[in-house]
């Protein structure tokens, strides 16, 4: 799926790079990216400046919950703006002093105003972007286990290991029968033995969002 991505990209004229945000080095290249990005601009505004100005003022934005503050922490190498698994925690814009020849203003997350398909929604839902006060637990998590259940074995591998889920055949189950196996295979039950769904709502999400269920892709690049 990267690869299918980087072909759009390409193909938009958009620059682009794919880093681990919690691998300082690679955060690195990111810095490198936009510093060409930008001292290719003044240049070719200002062609007879010989030395353009080094100092450059950079914004992050992105959907809430999705990592900016972490990869502000990790460009500035401290814990320079606070971190918290919930939406909102950014309430102002912060300017932080990465080095003497950058700056990164980090800012509140901001969300469109409506979502074209159904399924974008979700996504933000499962990631914790849209609080879960506002869609509950179920949803989500339905969405998350119908994802991992139509990939294939191979890819699903982490997710299938982690809720023991090896002798079944994911594909002839709805998500709610698979959920149904989880709560009895993770022992989420309550008294006399009923299924307690609410926990493995709980459990889905959390384990999603902690990266334990492995690798997944939110979507594929736009069909020109």
């Amino acid at each position: 799926m990267i690869a299918q991505w980087e072909v759009w990209f390409k193909k938009e004229g958009v620059p682009f790079i794919f880093v681990d945000c919690f691998d300082r080095a690679q955060m690195k290249k990111v810095l490198a990216m936009a510093k060409s990005i930008v001292m290719e601009k003044r240049k070719k505004n200002n062609p007879e400046i010989e030395n353009p100005r080094q100092k450059m003022r950079l914004m992050v934005i992105g959907l809430p919950n999705t990592g900016k503050s972490t990869i502000i922490n990790q460009l500035a190498g401290r814990a320079a703006v606070k971190v918290a698994d919930k939406p909102g925690q950014t309430q102002v814009q912060q300017l932080i002093v990465i080095d003497k020849d950058l700056d990164l203003l980090d800012t509140p997350g901001v969300m469109p105003p409506s979502f074209a398909k159904e399924e974008h929604g979700l996504w933000l839902c499962a990631l914790n972007a849209i609080p879960e006060d506002v869609v509950g637990d179920l949803l989500p998590a339905r969405f998350i286990i119908e994802y991992y259940k139509n990939l294939s074995p191979e890819n699903a591998k982490t997710f299938i290991e982690r809720y023991k889920l090896e002798n079944l055949d994911l594909k002839t189950l709805s998500a709610d029968e698979i959920m149904e196996k989880i709560a009895v295979l993770r022992g989420c039950l309550k008294q006399k033995g009923a299924l307690d769904l609410e926990r493995v709502y709980k459990l889905v999400l959390h384990d999603f969002r902690k990266g334990e269920l492995g690798k997944c892709c939110f979507g594929v690049p736009p069909v020109n």
